[in-house]
């Protein structure tokens, strides 16, 4: 970490690299793509983090080899992200505790860049 911190750069020596940790991306339309694949196979829904992920794994999987993929968050809160993957809203997308923030009022509070009034305000909001 402190060559991170004074280059920029994070070398993993190849004695400790592990095969089995992959890194990559995935872009909106490949993103959609595994939504839709896995809920039309499946029934599963993925949220946007979890099937880029998914997409991802499956660029780096083996035939012979399980793949694990894990949710990283719920679905609810990407309802334009399912209904474009879908071409419909699907139920059960929604969550009851994320619904029922729709009714309450929002809250706005604009501030400067400063630690100590970040701070402040939030305690302050909180009383």
């Amino acid at each position: 970490m402190a060559q991170f911190s004074k280059t920029g750069v994070l070398t993993v020596p190849a004695a400790v690299q592990d095969p089995l940790i992959v890194a990559g991306a995935a872009d909106e339309a490949q993103t959609l793509a595994a939504i839709g694949e896995v809920y039309r196979r499946t029934g599963y829904l993925l949220d946007p983090h979890t099937a880029v992920g998914y997409h991802v794994a499956h660029r780096f999987r083996h035939a012979d080899e399980p793949m694990i993929c894990l949710a990283t968050a719920h679905p609810a809160k990407f309802p334009e992200a399912v209904r474009t993957a879908l071409g419909r809203d699907v139920a059960e997308a929604h969550h009851p505790l994320l619904d029922a923030l729709t009714t309450l009022p929002v809250r706005c509070v604009d501030l400067a860049a400063d630690a100590d009034l970040l701070k402040s305000t939030v305690v302050e909001l909180n009383r």
